[in-house]
């Protein structure tokens, strides 16, 4: 995912709220993950006009002092394209960055989506974990200051995949009505 997607994703997912201003779009895009990720007030009004262009947004009140967004029909298919898009690369701060985003904006996914993001995020966990617990293995970890932050980054991975199965659990049970609602109606 590109930086450009992301900002995207984040500016449709604040933009379906409802009316938002463009002050707080800014606001809220800049300091949802500032560690990782802060776009520049420049880069969000690009994406606020490119989006306006497409049709993903519209501005819902064009009288007013400051101009409010909303997001669009379009816009809504845009927005659940982005949150499924792959993240990108294993361990990347910026994949990290757009996995966080796509979990900030997983609401108003439907189950089959949120079901694909979440199982995905686990595989991917799963990997990193993996891949962690491999190269630690190779690493001297004899040191006190060294083991303790090897074991606290073992426990935050497995904690993170235990979190995403137990998610991915209601979801699956959140679907399972639905799906028996639905063989009942043929």
């Amino acid at each position: 995912m590109t930086a450009r997607e992301m900002t995207d994703l984040a500016l449709l997912g604040v933009s379906r709220q409802g009316p938002v201003s463009v002050t707080r779009v800014v606001n809220v895009l800049q300091s949802l993950i500032p560690d990782l990720w802060r776009p520049t007030v420049s880069v969000i009004e690009g994406a606020i006009k490119r989006n306006l262009d497409v049709g993903n947004l519209q501005i819902a009140e064009p009288e007013a002092v400051e101009p409010t967004l909303i997001l669009t029909p379009k816009g809504e298919g845009a927005l659940l394209g982005l949150i499924r898009a792959e993240p990108g690369d294993l361990g990347h701060a910026v994949s990290y960055a757009a996995e966080a985003i796509q979990i900030y904006f997983l609401d108003p996914a439907d189950v089959k989506t949120a079901d694909f993001v979440l199982k995905r995020l686990k595989d991917r966990t799963d990997r990193r974990l993996s891949e962690f617990k491999g190269r630690s293995v190779c690493c001297p970890n004899e040191g006190r200051f060294t083991r303790l932050w090897i074991g606290l980054e073992q426990r935050r991975l497995e904690g993170v995949s235990h979190m995403l199965s137990l998610v991915n659990c209601d979801c699956e049970a959140e679907a399972s009505p639905a799906q028996t609602i639905a063989h009942a109606a043929e």
